[in-house]
C-alpha cells in the first residue's frame, strides 16, 4: 500500500491544473534562450575566473557583480564552457567584472543604446567583447542597427580619422572633384540680387507642380489625386529640386517613370509662362525691393528666379555625390568606422582616438575581442588591430547634408566668414548693375567682363572678389587641411551618415 501512495505521490504535480498554458511556457523559453544565452555565458566566464582566484563561490559571484538568482540560470553547460575559458585566458587582472547587462552615457548626438561594448572587464588592459565563433545573429554583430547608433559611428569616425590620419583632403581625388565641381556653381549661385526667398520659392514651384501642372493632370487620368501627390513631391525631391529625401524614391508610383533632370528646362518653362495659378508670397522683405525696377517684380521674373535657385539645388546634389564617394572609396575612414563600432570610444567617453587602442578609465569601451566557442578560447584580438585590418567590414556609407545657416551661396558661409568686408562695399555693390553681378558669371572671365566698366566701378568689383569670393574659393583646399569637419562647418553645412556593417565571421 505505501508503494501505491508513494508512485501516487509521484505523478500529482502531472495533474495541477496549469494558471498559463504549456505554449505560454515553451514561447517563455525560446525568448529567455534566445535573448539571455550570451549573458549567461559571460556570467559563467567571469565566476569561473574568480572562483580560481577566491575559491569561494559567493565571493565569486560577488566580484562579478552577478547577483545569485541570475546566476542561478546558468547551466553545467556554460560552466563547462566558462571554466574552458577562464582556464585559458590567464591573469587578465585581480577579478572580472560582468558589465553586460550594465549602462553607460551614450555621446552620440542621436544614439540611445547605453549597454557597454565590454561584455566583462578586467584590469584597464582587458575590457573585453565576447563573441561565440560561428555565430552570425544579432550577438555576431559589431554594432546596433538603430540609425541613430549607425549615424554617431559614422561622425565618431570622421573624428578618430582627422586625428590619426597622415591622408590629407585636399589630396583625395573624389574630395577635390566635390570641390571642382562646387567652384564651377558658385559663379552661378553667390548672387546679391535675389528678389525671391529660396524656401519660399520651391514651395511655390512644388505645389504648381504637384497640383496644376501638365504632368500632374496626365497622371491624374491614370492614378488616385493622394498618389500623384506623392510620387511629384518623390519626382522633385530625388531630383534635389526641393528636400532630399530617404525614402522619396518608396512615393513613386510602381510603373511610372520619374522625372528625368534633362525634363526639367521644359518644365521651368511652363512655370515662368502659366498665367493660370497666381504666384504665391515668395518675394523677400519690401524694404530689399525699394530701388529694383517694377519689370524685375513681375510673377515671370520672379517665377524665373525661382527656377534658377532650384536649378542651383539640383547641380549641388552632384557635388554632395562626390562627397559621398569620398566616405565610400577611403579606406582609412573605414578602419575608423570599424574601430568605433567595436570599441565605443567616442559613444561612451566623447573623446577621439589617440591612435592607441584605450586602456583608459571607461570599462564600457572594449578594447579586445574573445572568440570562444565550446573547447574554450578560439581567438582574440586587440580591437585597434582587429578595425584597421578589416575595413572591408563597411558595406556602404549614405551621407546627407544640410544647410545650417541663411546664406544664399549654395549653403556656402561665405557672408559669415567675410561680413567684415561685406558691410564696407555694400553701398558700392548697390550701384552695380543688379544684373550683371554675380549673377552673370564674372569668375571665369573677370578680365574681358570688367573692360566695359568704368574704372571705379573696376575696382569695386575686383576688391569685392579678392577678398571675398576668391579669398573663399582659394582657401576651401587649405582648409580642407584641418578636416572634413572644418570644412563642412566653413560651408555652412551639417551632415548625417548611416552605415551598413557587415557580421564578421567569428
Amino acid at each position: 500500500m505505501s508503494k501505491l501512495k508513494d508512485i501516487v505521490r509521484q505523478v500529482k504535480p502531472v495533474q495541477e491544473t496549469y494558471q498559463r498554458t504549456p505554449l505560454d511556457k515553451v514561447q517563455d523559453f525560446l525568448i529567455e534562450a534566445d535573448t539571455t544565452d550570451a549573458t549567461n555565458t559571460e556570467m559563467a566566464i567571469c565566476y569561473q575566473y574568480n572562483f580560481k582566484k577566491t575559491k569561494d563561490r559567493e565571493q565569486a559571484l560577488q566580484d562579478a557583480g552577478i547577483e545569485p538568482a541570475k546566476f542561478k540560470k546558468v547551466g553545467e553547460e556554460l560552466l563547462s564552457i566558462g571554466q574552458k575559458v577562464a582556464d585559458q585566458m590567464k591573469e587578465r587582472g585581480s577579478r572580472l567584472i560582468h558589465s553586460g547587462s550594465g549602462s553607460a552615457q551614450n555621446f552620440y548626438e542621436k544614439g540611445s543604446d547605453v549597454t557597454p561594448k565590454a561584455d566583462f572587464v578586467g584590469n584597464s588592459k582587458n575590457y573585453i567583447s565576447l563573441k561565440k565563433g560561428g555565430d552570425s545573429g544579432s550577438g555576431a554583430q559589431l554594432m546596433s542597427a538603430k540609425s541613430g547608433e549607425a549615424s554617431g559611428v559614422v561622425s565618431a569616425a570622421v573624428g578618430h580619422y582627422e586625428n590619426n590620419s597622415k591622408v590629407s583632403l585636399s589630396k583625395d581625388k573624389d574630395f577635390l572633384k566635390a570641390i571642382s565641381i562646387l567652384e564651377d556653381q558658385m559663379s552661378k549661385t553667390a548672387r546679391n540680387d535675389l528678389n525671391v526667398e529660396v524656401a519660399k520659392g520651391k514651395t511655390d514651384f512644388e505645389k504648381w507642380y504637384v497640383t496644376s501642372s501638365l504632368r500632374s493632370k496626365e497622371l491624374l487620368k491614370k492614378h488616385k489625386k493622394p498618389q500623384v501627390e506623392k510620387h511629384l513631391k518623390a519626382e522633385l525631391s530625388m531630383l534635389g529640386a526641393t528636400r532630399l529625401s530617404k525614402g522619396a524614391e518608396k512615393n513613386l508610383i510602381k510603373g511610372v517613370r520619374p522625372l528625368k533632370a534633362s525634363q526639367l528646362k521644359k518644365l521651368y518653362n511652363e512655370y515662368i509662362n502659366n498665367t493660370e495659378v497666381k504666384l504665391g508670397n515668395v518675394k523677400v522683405s519690401a524694404r530689399h525691393l525699394e530701388k529694383v525696377s517694377p519689370d524685375k517684380l513681375t510673377d515671370p521674373a520672379l517665377r524665373k528666379q525661382i527656377t534658377e535657385v532650384i536649378q542651383t539645388s539640383v547641380n549641388t546634389v552632384d557635388w554632395q555625390n562626390q562627397l559621398t564617394n569620398f566616405f565610400n572609396n577611403n579606406e582609412e575612414l573605414k578602419k575608423w568606422m570599424v574601430y568605433e563600432a567595436a570599441s565605443g570610444l567616442y559613444k561612451f567617453t566623447g573623446n577621439y582616438s589617440k591612435g592607441k587602442n584605450y586602456f583608459g578609465n571607461e570599462s564600457a569601451v572594449a578594447n579586445k575581442i574573445l572568440v570562444f566557442d565550446n573547447g574554450g578560447i578560439k581567438s582574440e584580438y586587440d580591437i585597434l588591430k582587429y578595425s584597421m585590418d578589416n575595413p572591408q567590414l563597411v558595406n556602404n556609407v549614405s551621407v546627407s547634408y544640410k544647410g545650417s545657416g541663411r546664406s544664399k551661396y549654395v549653403k556656402l558661409g561665405i557672408a559669415a566668414h567675410y561680413e567684415s568686408e561685406l558691410p564696407l562695399l555694400q553701398e558700392e555693390i548697390r550701384e552695380l548693375q543688379r544684373s550683371y553681378l554675380l549673377s552673370e558669371g564674372i569668375f571665369q572671365d573677370i578680365k574681358s567682363k570688367l573692360v566695359n566698366l568704368k574704372n571705379n566701378l573696376q575696382n569695386i568689383i575686383k576688391r569685392f572678389y579678392d577678398k571675398v569670393i576668391k579669398k573663399f574659393i582659394t582657401g576651401l583646399i587649405t582648409l580642407a587641411q584641418k578636416g572634413l569637419k572644418a570644412f563642412l562647418e566653413a560651408l555652412g553645412l551639417e551632415f548625417e551618415g548611416n552605415v551598413n556593417m557587415k557580421t564578421p565571421s567569428w
